[in-house]
C-alpha cells in the first residue's frame, strides 16, 4: 500500500511517511560517512603512482574546489607536480 491509498487509516499514512523521512536521513548520514573514507583514501595520494587522476564533480556550493585545492595542497607539499 502507498501513502495515498484511501484505504489505510490517518495513523498509517503518518506512520509511514514518519518511516520513509527517517530512512531517508539515515542514507544522507550513511553517504557522508562513506564519502569521508573515499576523500581519506584520495588524501594519501596512492592514485598518483599509477598516474591516476580525481575528477571532483557535484552542484554549486558544495566545496568541490575547496576538496580539489587540499588534495593539490597535500601533492604539492609531498614533492608532487599540481595543476
Amino acid at each position: 500500500m502507498r501513502p495515498g491509498d484511501p484505504a489505510l487509516s490517518f495513523a498509517e499514512r503518518f506512520g509511514l511517511l514518519v518511516e520513509r523521512r527517517w530512512s531517508a536521513r539515515e542514507e544522507g548520514r550513511l553517504a557522508r560517512r562513506l564519502e569521508r573514507a573515499v576523500f581519506l583514501d584520495l588524501a594519501e595520494l596512492s592514485f598518483l603512482g599509477g598516474a591516476g587522476n580525481v575528477i571532483l564533480t557535484g552542484a554549486t556550493g558544495l566545496g568541490n574546489t575547496y576538496l580539489a585545492c587540499a588534495l593539490a595542497d597535500r601533492a604539492a607539499r609531498r614533492g608532487h607536480s599540481v595543476l
